[in-house]
């Protein structure tokens, strides 16, 4: 009886352990998913050099050819795509962006599922004033979709590096902002004084101008011109910072300007 009783226990074992095995055979996928091909775009972008050429739709302006990887011309299309509260702040520009959406396209186009590029800027998380530029389709709802993520410089001159070290007020952080976004955006050198004006940098300036609420954003004078909407975008931003951060100090610390975020997204089709 002892022998029938451990034959039993070990039948019952047994049929357990084929169950269990039988379960996990069950459970475990045939085969990984494939990794995603995210990281490896971004990569390219960081790396691969281009040329486009910045088109100019006037007659007192010439095209001109720039040179840079991929990811810093997307970065600096979407500094030409700037906007104040949905109004676009510099309507000459479209034929670059689209000479660099179309040039990454082109290396989209290599990958083995749908890609799409998002390159972002704007000096602080939810501020009015931003830019951005997208390459490719947006996802469909419920894919999954693998994201990567880089950062390049703004490829603008060094004005759009702020300095609000010393934040004595919302309006001193504001006006480092606005500082940087006019003396970078607008061409021309900071301080020019009056001169004949290209219809490109006229048109810039009235958008801004408008975007700003002001009735005669453009005169003859640049520096007076230039002046007049560095404090408009100054009041703007600063009315802005007061009522999203608990400090000038909290305001200062959020600020990245010196840099275009670029999401990579891909999923399968």
């Amino acid at each position: 009886m002892a022998v029938r009783g451990i034959s039993t226990v070990l039948d019952v074992t047994l049929c357990l352990l084929l169950i269990a095995a039988a379960v996990a055979t069950l459970t475990v996928p045939g085969s990984q998913p494939p990794e995603s091909a995210a990281d490896e775009t971004a990569e390219q972008l960081a790396t691969a050099t281009a040329n486009v050429t910045d088109a100019v739709p006037t007659d007192d302006a010439k095209s001109r050819l720039v040179a840079g990887t991929q990811a810093e011309l997307l970065g600096r299309a979407a500094l030409t795509n700037l906007s104040l509260d949905g109004d676009p702040l510099a309507p000459t520009t479209a034929p670059f962006r689209a000479a660099v959406r179309d040039r990454v396209r082109r290396t989209l186009a290599w990958s083995s599922r749908p890609t799409s590029v998002t390159a972002r800027w704007a000096p602080y998380p939810g501020a009015p004033l931003r830019g951005q530029v997208v390459v490719g389709p947006e996802p469909p709802p419920g894919v999954s979709v693998g994201t990567a993520r880089l950062s390049v410089p703004v490829p603008l001159r060094a004005g759009l590096e702020v300095d609000a070290r010393d934040p004595r007020s919302y309006r001193a952080v504001a006006r480092s902002v606005s500082v940087a976004v006019i003396d970078a955006t607008l061409p021309g050198a900071p301080g020019a004084g009056a001169g004949r004006m290209t219809t490109r940098e006229r048109r810039r300036r009235r958008a801004i101008g408008a975007a700003l609420g002001m009735r005669e954003p453009s005169t003859t004078d640049r520096h007076r011109n230039r002046s007049r909407l560095r404090r408009r975008l100054t009041d703007r931003l600063a009315t802005d910072v007061r009522g999203r951060f608990d400090s000038p100090e909290a305001a200062a610390s959020a600020l990245r300007t010196g840099t275009v975020e670029i999401v990579v997204r891909e999923w399968s089709p």
